[in-house]
């Protein structure tokens, strides 16, 4: 058993090391840069150079001369690919869909030098022979494709850094309702980087993922093959219920010994749950789940609001 112990420690440090190279402003400004090389930069954009591998190894080596440096190497990578030449596709857009395109924070970098920023500027401002490696161009618009990402089935920091990024960028670019989120896009990249940092196991990694899709504050958010309930709990109530004004009430039975144990019945009303009030459970567990009204939060509350790993609950109520 010591050596069990002493192994998942040991494993944990190394995962918590990968990244300390980094400050979250290095990584913040690495994944805009990223990002925004992978989509408008020719050869990267084209499928010409493996963006991701490039990414894992700076996040494995970590910078040498700063992260600024770093991403100078990038866009020096990137312009040494080769790349074919395309017919201009003119995708006009009109006011209210640049209403999502906003660059200035390339202005803004503080790891970035002035040249590289110029660089940068003129990447999106004047896009020549930008390819379809990432997207899928149809008439008038262009879509998010993810038919070319990569899946990796190996766990470790760099990766799930990488996944952020990916997930952040695929919004940021492509995203039509951004604009009409309570919070800022970029504000959440910063939100999560420190979250993705502390990711040490698979459950830690589909919490944050559940999380960071959650931030979409979008009804028709949903998430294929994630074990939610390993996140909030595999365990629930022994009964069906309904939440009226903010209370539950108890209307059906699924498991009548447990129901019979607990000296609970059809009709009880249950006001508290572990000493909190019904809404106060409700929001602890709304963080998980993407909602755009207060009537798909309650409906969701129903799948959650009992899930537990406790075998047990404190329930206050009226009989």
């Amino acid at each position: 058993m010591k050596y069990i112990a002493f192994f998942s420690v040991f494993l944990t440090t190394m995962l918590s090391a990968q990244l300390s190279k980094f400050s979250d402003r290095d990584l913040y400004e690495m994944g805009k840069v990223w990002g925004l090389i992978k989509y408008y930069h020719p050869a990267v954009s084209q499928g010409k150079i493996d963006w991701d591998a490039v990414l894992l190894q700076s996040l494995k080596d970590g910078p040498k001369s700063g992260a600024g440096e770093m991403m100078v190497q990038w866009l020096a990578t990137a312009d040494q690919g080769k790349f074919e030449g395309l017919a201009k596709n003119d995708n006009g857009c009109d006011s209210i869909t640049l209403r999502n395109f906003d660059i200035s924070w390339i202005g803004k970098l503080k790891k970035v030098a002035p040249e590289s920023k110029k660089r940068l500027l003129n990447i999106v401002t004047e896009p020549k022979n930008v390819g379809s490696f990432y997207s899928n161009p149809i008439e008038n618009s262009i879509r998010f494709s993810s038919s070319n990402e990569k899946v990796y089935d190996k766990f470790s920091a760099e990766i799930k850094m990488l996944e952020l990024f990916r997930i952040w960028n695929a919004i940021e670019y492509f995203y039509p309702y951004k604009y009409l989120l309570d919070h800022g896009w970029d504000d959440v990249l910063k939100k999560y980087i420190p979250v993705f940092r502390s990711i040490r196991n698979e459950q830690d990694y589909r919490s944050a993922v559940m999380r960071l899709a959650a931030e979409l504050q979008d009804t028709h958010v949903g998430i294929e093959n994630t074990f939610q309930y390993d996140v909030v709990g595999k365990l629930s109530s022994p009964f069906i219920f309904q939440i009226v004004d903010g209370k539950v009430l108890v209307t059906g039975i699924k498991d009548e010994a447990k129901m019979k144990k607990a000296n609970l019945e059809v009709g009880d009303l249950i006001t508290k749950i572990n000493g909190r009030s019904i809404l106060k459970s409700m929001d602890d567990k709304s963080g998980y789940f993407a909602y755009s009204n207060d009537a798909v939060k309650l409906r969701e509350a129903y799948s959650y609001l009992f899930s537990s790993e406790e075998p047990a609950m404190v329930l206050e109520g009226i009989k």
